[in-house]
């Protein structure tokens, strides 16, 4: 599910668009050409469009409660790639000013922009939360791995000797051991689990 993103210190749609889209984890914003919200009027120098530009982006960013610093990566069109050098220069005052990390972007020259303007730029912006969320995740994959390889892949008449305790015993190891140690410790752990349901079997 997505959700509209609308805030009047952007400007507004002109056609069959919208600002911006918050799908939960990500926001996306539409191109934002360097138009005065407040006034309509666009400056005439490059540095100021690119600044405008920007200042634009950053309200839609902001409406969806995200800061400069969560923008991971822009796209920006500019009618000449002779402007770059200035263009680049007011980039990354903006986000410098705003202590954030630079994303990673793509620039291209474009023929012609809506309003004639020389610059245009959208961006994506991701939640912090939800990337921590991805991290643990992450984190606890090598025990959920092998979990699920004791519950589904022993043969189901020794299921029953499963000593899963030993496994779940190891668990807060397996989460204070480093990401490399972890698929180590798992393959140690269902080594136990098997030997131990073998000479269980035979007895």
């Amino acid at each position: 599910m997505s959700r509209e993103i609308s805030t009047e210190k952007a400007p507004a749609a002109i056609g069959p668009y919208v600002q911006g889209v918050d799908l939960g984890s990500m926001i996306i914003t539409s191109g934002q050409i360097p138009v005065d919200p407040a006034t309509g009027a666009v400056p005439d120098a490059i540095a100021d469009q690119a600044h405008q530009s920007l200042e634009n982006v950053k309200a839609i960013v902001e409406a969806a409660g995200l800061q400069v610093g969560d923008i991971v990566k822009t796209t920006v069109f500019v009618k000449d790639l002779n402007d770059f050098a200035t263009v680049n220069a007011t980039y990354e005052a903006f986000f410098t000013e705003h202590n954030a990390s630079f994303p990673a972007r793509s620039c291209v020259e474009v023929a012609r922009l809506p309003k004639d303007v020389k610059i245009e730029i959208e961006a994506i912006a991701l939640r912090r939360e939800s990337i921590g969320r991805a991290s643990r995740w992450r984190q606890r994959a090598p025990l959920s791995s092998a979990l699920l390889f004791v519950r589904c892949r022993l043969r189901p008449r020794l299921r029953r000797f499963c000593p899963l305790p030993l496994l779940l015993l190891s668990a807060p190891r397996l989460r204070l051991a480093p990401p490399a140690s972890r698929a180590s410790l798992c393959q140690v752990n269902l080594a136990a689990i098997t030997s131990r349901h073998i000479t269980t079997s035979s007895s």
